[in-house]
Formats: structure tokens, sequence, C-alpha cells
């Protein structure tokens, strides 16, 4: 069997191939690809990237956009996002869009695969899964780039947040990692945890803080506004290093925490 015989015995319809790969299975990789693509059996879709054709009925079928991204990037750690899914959150955004952006580790830029421009972002962090709070802090971090009107658009979509469930919300700003956005749900944030204090989870928690503060939380950042998630917090410390007052403390703010 010759060296391009072998190759080609690897190739798989559909599938994406970086340079590096191909060489894995070829003595001159270089003369093999052009042979490859003179016979149709490659298609360059970028610089060092290339196609294996999948045929159908209907002709050649694009590779899947999500194979074409990870191995241009040569990572599977990646968000894609289409602008038009910003059209569902509801805050007003009703253009259309036809570039990808591709939120990522490795490449910024605009980049055509395949005859499609993908807008890449690099950032240092990439959420796995888009979720409305995600796509929301998304459209505040690019609030400047979309067509509309950001005067009219920034408070329909701090309206939206408002609706949202805080926690989660939370944590897409912490996951998409926007100074700009975190600055514009600052004031949502607090405003919602805010809304959410419970009376009696909170008088339970200052209750620990004064009795217990020195013996059993002496490594804990106390906080203004108590969520369940904090007073529970509190009351395994309660549990690990008091008393049995503190215990008993300790199961009143479970409690009130599994109430709220």
């Amino acid at each position: 069997m010759s060296a391009l015989s072998d190759l080609k015995r690897h190739l798989r319809p559909g599938q994406v191939y970086r340079r590096k790969d191909l060489a894995r299975w070829s003595n001159a990789v270089d003369r093999h690809v052009r042979q490859l693509m003179e016979e149709g059996r490659l298609e360059k879709v970028s610089p060092g990237v290339y196609m294996t054709p999948r045929k159908t009925r209907f002709g050649a079928a694009p590779a899947k956009p999500e194979k074409l991204v990870a191995t241009f990037l040569g990572d599977d750690r990646f968000l894609m996002v289409s602008p038009n899914a910003f059209n569902g959150l509801g805050v007003g955004t009703t253009q259309l869009y036809n570039d990808p952006v591709v939120y990522n580790r490795k490449r910024h830029g605009r980049f055509k695969l395949d005859g499609r421009v993908y807008d890449f972002r690099m950032r240092s962090s990439v959420p796995r899964q888009l979720s409305k709070e995600l796509l929301l802090v998304d459209l505040l971090h690019n609030l400047g780039r979309l067509p509309e009107d950001s005067s009219a658009l920034l408070p329909r979509a701090l309206k939206r947040a408002r609706e949202m469930d805080r926690s989660r919300l939370a944590r897409a700003v912490q996951d998409f990692g926007s100074a700009r956005a975190e600055r514009l749900l600052a004031p949502v944030l607090e405003e919602t945890r805010r809304r959410d204090v419970n009376p009696a989870l909170t008088r339970a928690y200052d209750q620990a803080w004064t009795l217990y503060e020195a013996r059993c939380l002496w490594n804990v950042r106390r906080v203004a506004h108590p969520t369940p998630g904090d007073a529970l917090d509190i009351a395994n410390r309660l549990r690990r290093y008091g008393d049995m007052s503190a215990r008993r403390l300790a199961t009143h703010i479970e409690d009130e925490a599994r109430a709220a």
C-alpha cells in the first residue's frame, strides 16, 4: 500500500483535519494534501485546516460548524453564539446577523471557515453552555456593537435582568468575566438581593455573628444581606466549632434557610 493510499484510508467523510493531524499518516503531507485536493478528496476551509467532503443526494454537504471551529482552534472549549439569539430575550432586538460569535481561549479576530465568517473573541474563561442569563450578560457586554439604540435597549435589558433568577444571573456574570456587564448589572443584583432577604433568616444570621464570631466565624466574611447559602455556611461552622447552644442556633438557621 502506498503512503497516499494509507492516508486516504484514515479520512472520514464530513471530518475536519488540521495539517498536523494529516502529517501523522503521511511522510510527505504537503504533496499528499495537494494531490487529495486535486482529486476532490480534501477541501481547504482555512489555512492549515482541511475537510473531507460528505456527499449527499443534494451534493456535497458542509462540515458542521462545531467541527470546523474545534479543529481550527485545536480546542473543544468554546462557546458559539448567534447574535440572532438576542431576539429571544424580549428586550427589543430585531436585527438579523450572519456571523456567529465564538468565545474561546486561543484566537481573536474574524476568520473565514469554509466560506463563512466567524467572529472569534478570546476570553480567559469560557462557559460551557448558553443560558438566557448568559445571553443577557453577552448582550450587555456587546451593547455598543449592536445596531439598536443602546440608550433605549439598556433599560429594557435591565428590566429583563430583574425578572431572572438572581443566583443564576450572578453566576453568569462571574463565568463570562465582563467588567462592563458586571458594572451595569451590579445595581440590579444588589436590588434583587435586598428584595429576596428573609428578615427571620437575617436575624438568626446576625445572632450567630454576635455570639460566635470569635469562636466559630473568625475566617468568614460577614455580609449585610445574607442569602440562604450564606446562612447555611454559617450554620455548618456553628456545628463544627460551637457548643450545644451554637448547634441549636445552627438548627434554627437551617430551618429558616430552607423556608426562604
